[in-house]
């Protein structure tokens, strides 16, 4: 292995450990060997990306695109980059473009999906995320975008369907089960929903989310008892939960009696939280 070789090797070390700085500084040594060497330009503007400099990512991979071994990837990377820095029509042409060059390819579906989910155009968006999971049968984050696509394009049906899928294909995926449980709750399979809930907080104790979605549950069919249970539960596995769960408001919904929610005031002075004693005296 020569030194450039050995700069390329050290350079894909320190990305693969996120170590971006160092990956710089072994890129750059490289390119001062080959200026115009497709493969550095395209390391470099990785790195950048993942410092969060867009600008600099975007020169390297500009300049990538005037050597003469243009792939698909470049194309791919520039609408990540561009949508990055809220350049979304710009970026928009880079994805179907890197899609005409490589139609098997599914990244760059899934990104031009995902761009349209975040402008609320679902119907473009689930129908992209359809063909990307042809593409890649089964992938995650595909399965979750098509479930949030049929969220808010109000199909409970399918919302169901995607949402069993996920558990499906990955049984401990918790943050899918409390979404189908919540959804399960909410069409009157109380128990069904309580208890997949359940079996995510079995599987990660620490998402506070999680103890939010039961309390919630409770909070709506006035289970005065189990509320306060939930509640114990949460801030026993971790004090810190007390702040989210007032940010959320959930324990002071007027959906509960005052004497209800004085206790649970008292609960969360007896934990530390000096903000609920002044909500306790204004009850």
């Amino acid at each position: 292995m020569n030194d450039f070789e050995r700069m390329i090797a050290q350079g894909n070390e320190h990305l693969d450990s996120d170590e971006y700085e160092k990956a710089l500084e072994s890129f750059k040594k490289a390119l001062d060997k080959k200026p115009d060497d497709p493969v550095i330009l395209d390391r470099l503007a990785k790195a950048y990306y993942h410092l969060g400099n867009y600008d600099l990512a975007e020169d390297y991979l500009m300049q990538r695109l005037e050597s003469s071994e243009v792939d698909y990837y470049t194309f791919n990377n520039l609408g990540m980059v561009l949508e990055q820095k809220g350049q979304l029509e710009r970026a928009l042409e880079y994805y179907q473009v890197a899609i005409e060059m490589n139609k098997q390819e599914p990244s760059a579906w899934i990104n031009l999906g995902m761009l349209h989910f975040r402008q609320s155009l679902y119907e473009d968006a689930l129908r992209i995320m359809k063909h990307a999971n042809l593409l890649e049968p089964n992938d995650k984050d595909v399965l979750y975008y098509m479930a949030e696509c049929y969220r808010n394009l109000d199909d409970a049906r399918n919302l169901y369907k995607t949402l069993r899928k996920i558990i499906y294909f990955y049984p401990k995926d918790y943050c899918a089960m409390n979404s189908l449980g919540w959804q399960y709750s909410r069409c009157g399979y109380l128990e069904k929903g309580v208890a997949l809930i359940e079996k995510a907080i079995k599987l990660n104790p620490m998402k506070c989310y999680l103890y939010t979605t039961l309390a919630q549950i409770y909070v709506g069919n006035r289970n005065i008892p189990l509320l306060l249970d939930t509640y114990l539960r949460a801030i026993m596995q971790n004090p810190k939960f007390l702040e989210y769960f007032w940010e959320k408001d959930i324990f002071l919904s007027e959906a509960l009696d005052p004497e209800t929610r004085k206790i649970i005031c008292d609960l969360a002075v007896e934990h530390g939280d000096k903000e609920a004693l002044k909500i306790k005296n204004e009850i």
